[in-house]
């Protein structure tokens, strides 16, 4: 996933695979590296662990979907996994709201009873359980099958849809889809690997892009999804971030 942020001088390359296997040895899915290079010379600056920067930045992408599509004041977030993704949308939902309840649910119990411990969550005993009533939704899973049912969905429910990006995997079904509108991160994209836009055949309303901007609406009062692929600029910002304050610290103690 090459790219150039001519606003901040770098070319970011991100090298990145996926491993659904890797859960059985307590790692992460997704693994992978990120170089950066200055833009004008190609010299490089850093060679960066990609697991945790695409978390991150995934996870802050979903917090601005939620920002701008989640109706005011929700309170009730439910997530779907016990992964790095499950951790990062704790961690970048939490702070944007009071949340009076958090959610979790997984298939493995012991994961589920394990993360709930941890961050102070409740653990669910069913995806249904879990969903039911929340007003923010992460599907942060590596299911290649639905999670969820339409009829769990409260009228303002939002989904942020992170796991099913390969074509034939879903997180949402047909059902869930057509009943929401349907945003993402990058239309041409999604179309083409997006295992939940491609089943359901479903016309993607907007990207959260023209949101910000104020070119397309943000349908709070129905149900929203931010189908998430991921960008490669996510990876440039976030990994120029990383390094800019990398660079400070060293600085500071130089």
């Amino acid at each position: 996933m090459p790219v150039v942020s001519s606003a901040d001088n770098i070319i970011a390359t991100k090298i990145v695979a996926i491993f659904p296997n890797n859960a059985k040895n307590n790692l992460s899915s997704h693994m992978g590296t990120i170089i950066l290079n200055d833009a004008t010379t190609g010299v490089p600056r850093a060679v960066m662990d990609a697991e945790h920067i695409t978390a991150m930045r995934t996870a802050a992408a979903s917090a601005v979907a939620t920002k701008y599509l989640a109706r005011d004041g929700w309170q009730t977030l439910a997530i779907l996994g016990a992964g790095s993704q499950a951790v990062a949308h704790l961690h970048a939902l939490k702070h944007m709201t009071t949340i009076r309840e958090v959610r979790v649910w997984t298939r493995s119990s012991e994961k589920c009873q394990a993360f709930a411990q941890k961050f102070d969550v409740k653990a669910c005993e069913t995806a249904q359980e879990a969903v039911t009533g929340a007003d923010v939704i992460a599907t942060c899973t590596s299911s290649h099958t639905p999670v969820l049912e339409s009829s769990w969905l409260k009228p303002s429910a939002h989904i942020n849809c992170v796991g099913a990006c390969v074509p034939w995997a879903q997180e949402l079904g047909a059902e869930v889809m057509k009943k929401a509108v349907v945003y993402t991160d990058n239309t041409p994209g999604a179309y083409k690997e997006s295992g939940d836009i491609v089943h359901s055949k479903v016309t993607v309303f907007a990207e959260i892009g023209e949101v910000i901007n104020g070119t397309k609406e943000a349908k709070r009062d129905e149900i929203t999804v931010f189908k998430s692929q991921g960008v490669a600029v996510e990876d440039a910002v976030a990994a120029k971030l990383v390094y800019d304050k990398v660079s400070v610290l060293k600085d500071m103690k130089s």
